[in-house]
């Protein structure tokens, strides 16, 4: 048995309808459909079912090293100015001691490896005319290995920086 739908309902569906299109501010407006300009190939797509790739894994154990470093590095620069609170001389020498004893191998032997690897895992293009390798469009400068001035930028030998960063204050300093 075939149902036919009633002559009434189709007449104000088609009302409905209708007052919907007039009350539609787009009504006459082309519509713009985005569609990406690349496609993804099967190698691409396979490469990415790895996860990230091996210089973002990298760079994010270098970031993540040096974080962590940095905090570590504040709680002792700031431990070392509160045992040494009467003493700058003596601050500045173990505060120098502590920071010349740091070990930056494995941070720097993960930034040689960036260095190294980086412009082939990425695929970076290459200026004939110059002779450099370019990263967005410049050329592409090595990171910089980390010493005790990476350290001494961010935290350095003067007891009165190092207090007022503890929130201590009007402490009176003595040189020695």
């Amino acid at each position: 048995m075939i149902v036919r739908p009633n002559k009434s309902d189709i007449a104000q569906k088609r009302q409905i309808a209708q007052t919907l299109y007039d009350d539609n501010p787009y009504k006459g407006k082309p519509i713009y459909i985005h569609s990406p300009s690349f496609k993804i190939g099967l190698d691409e797509y396979i490469k990415a079912m790895d996860g990230a790739p091996a210089w973002v894994m990298r760079l994010k154990r270098i970031e993540d090293w040096m974080d962590q470093t940095s905090a570590k590095a504040h709680e002792e620069w700031v431990e070392t100015a509160l045992e040494n609170v009467d003493n700058a001389g003596n601050f500045r020498r173990e505060w120098m001691r502590y920071v010349e004893n740091f070990d930056f191998s494995r941070v720097n032997k993960w930034i040689c490896d960036h260095n190294e690897y980086f412009p082939i895992e990425a695929n970076l293009p290459y200026d004939i005319r110059t002779g450099k390798i370019l990263y967005g469009g410049r050329p592409f400068k090595k990171k910089q290995f980390l010493g005790p001035d990476w350290l001494l930028n961010q935290f350095p030998p003067n007891l009165e920086q190092a207090l007022s960063d503890t929130g201590t204050l009007e402490i009176q300093i003595k040189d020695g």
